[in-house]
């Protein structure tokens, strides 16, 4: 039997490894070998250098919020690359290549960018359009006890390019307080749970000149629609082209991080 081998050049590494407490071999073994090692959120900067960078960050709905928006952006055949923590549907892997895109979409969070580098993951991203879903903090090894959630989520706000946007929930106090101290050279946009009906036919998002029946429900998934919105609207697309695009099929993905490989 012929044996393939495949030169190494760069390792990438995430903080998975660090919600279990445990080393990791593979990167003893690439430190050993004098390899490259990057963090995946420093690799995917360098990737994404020159491109228009949107970053969901959040515990509660930044999966979905980011699925809402890439099913947006294919819908309306804009292409794109993205890193998701999660599987959601039309999608092989929780990472998409892109290197002939113009936009990237990522979801960012409180873990820690990886075994070599303490801050949050969120931190390098240096996106032009920023969501600040919310600031409670569901998980409890997101962030180090001993650091303020709050002051990190005021670092995503400060990294945000001249010129860009923040999207934050109005009804958070903490994601209220980091857009108020927030630059004065970026664009601060709140957010609000989507107008919704339901009745015997489904449920529907609900606007002052319009009603679309969407394939979920829920005060949760209403205020993600409604930060999806403002990303989209913000990377250019009109509401026309949104609600088409939501009313189209869209299904919320299942929260299963194991279920897809990271595939760079």
């Amino acid at each position: 039997m012929e044996t393939k081998t495949m030169k190494v050049h760069l390792i990438t590494v995430s903080g998975a490894a660090l919600q279990s407490g445990a080393g990791d071999p593979e990167l003893l073994a690439a430190r050993n070998r004098d390899l490259s090692v990057v963090s995946v959120p420093d690799f995917i900067n360098g990737r994404t250098a020159g491109k228009l960078r949107i970053v969901v960050c959040g515990h509660h709905g930044a999966i979905t919020i980011a699925a809402m928006v890439m099913h947006a952006l294919e819908h309306n055949n804009i292409p794109f690359e993205y890193l998701i923590g999660s599987s959601t549907d039309g999608y092989e892997t929780m990472a998409g290549p892109g290197s002939d895109t113009r936009t990237a979409v990522g979801q960012g969070d409180g873990y820690l960018t990886s075994l070599t580098d303490s801050k949050p993951e969120f931190h390098p991203y240096n996106p032009h359009i920023a969501v600040i879903e919310g600031i409670t903090q569901d998980q409890k090894n997101a962030v180090p006890a001993s650091e303020d959630n709050c002051e990190q989520f005021s670092v995503i706000a400060s990294t945000i390019m001249p010129g860009g946007i923040l999207l934050y929930y109005v009804n958070d106090p903490q994601a209220a307080e980091v857009a108020a101290n927030s630059r004065d050279d970026i664009r601060k946009v709140p957010f609000d749970i989507h107008g919704y009906m339901v009745n015997k036919t489904g449920c529907y998002a609900v606007t002052i000149n319009r009603m679309v029946r969407v394939g979920f429900s829920g005060e949760e998934n209403m205020h993600d629609l409604s930060a999806a919105r403002e990303v989209c609207l913000a990377a250019g697309l009109t509401e026309d082209q949104f609600y088409a695009a939501i009313g189209s099929g869209f299904s919320i993905p299942e929260c299963n991080p194991s279920s897809k490989n990271l595939s760079i």
